[in-house]
């Protein structure tokens, strides 16, 4: 039985998230201590167990001027002994009755793996955003650059160096989504600043074995910073991502919720940039 998540879910949401997502527990209670809403949730019910829920987030898309009201697909997922049952299928198409009834004209996901991307195809997603994987030696920092901590002082900034990497479809970041952004990555969320203080990119770090990873690194400086991060760790390369604004590795889909998000893909001149949304 589908029914909306209420209060005292969160424990066996938990347990789900935890057994589709092993190794995130930390990032696990900090999303149901400060992202998660009951509102937001759909679930499945067997027999007074729930066995499998999905997150459906609000989440506004730009496209120049154009604004977009959308709904973020996040943490599908199904205990393994319920799979294959037609659980999380049903709950896909029932969110979708549930953010058309909301006003959401699309329905987007980042997919955990490309492969993944075939799945959400027979619910009617497309792939729309991609992008663009880079790499580099580590290198020690040129004296006339720092680099420190992102503070909250520095939304500005950052949304600043977003803003200007964006050419397509992209998440709407507003003060709101860079605390949590701050809040998520913590001392991960670093910034590099020129001579004269002001910050020339940012980078949210994650972990690698052999290099240093960044869910996403942008800003005219942004090369100098991740070499200067891996120099700092002892690590030879440093990985990060940035919008693609030709071609790049599709990282996730979107599916129409109303006539005018259609006509909104059918008229989409390059990939759009879904990335840092809890994935």
């Amino acid at each position: 039985m589908i029914r909306a998540a209420r209060p005292g879910d969160e424990g066996a949401l938990t347990a789900v998230y935890n057994a589709c997502f092993p190794g995130e527990e930390g990032f696990c209670r900090w999303f149901f201590a400060r992202v998660f809403r009951t509102e937001n949730t759909l679930v499945w019910e067997e027999q007074g167990s729930l066995t499998a829920g999905v997150q459906l987030l609000p989440v506004t898309l730009a496209l120049g001027e154009k604004k977009i009201q959308a709904t973020y697909i996040y943490a599908a997922g199904t205990l393994p002994p319920f799979r294959g049952k037609g659980q999380m299928a049903a709950l896909l198409r029932q969110s979708f009755a549930v953010s058309a009834a909301r006003g959401d004209d699309l329905s987007v996901l980042i997919a955990q793996e490309p492969s993944l991307l075939g799945y959400y195809a027979r619910f009617g997603y497309r792939p729309v955003f991609a992008r663009r994987r880079r790499t580099g030696q580590a290198q020690p920092l040129p004296r006339e650059y720092g680099m420190r901590p992102m503070t909250l002082c520095d939304i500005p900034a950052a949304q600043s160096l977003y803003a200007a990497a964006q050419s397509g479809l992209h998440a709407q970041r507003d003060e709101d989504t860079w605390r949590l952004i701050a809040g998520q990555y913590g001392e991960n969320a670093v910034v590099l600043e020129d001579a004269a203080g002001g910050p020339v990119a940012f980078a949210l770090l994650e972990g690698g074995d052999d290099r240093l990873c960044a869910t996403e690194a942008l800003g005219p400086g942004a090369e100098l910073l991740m070499a200067a991060q891996a120099a700092e760790r002892g690590l030879r390369l440093a990985e990060w991502f940035e919008p693609a604004s030709g071609a790049g590795e599709e990282n996730g889909c979107a599916r129409p919720l109303s006539a005018a998000g259609a006509a909104l893909l059918d008229a989409m001149p390059e990939p759009g940039y879904l990335n840092v949304l809890f994935n």
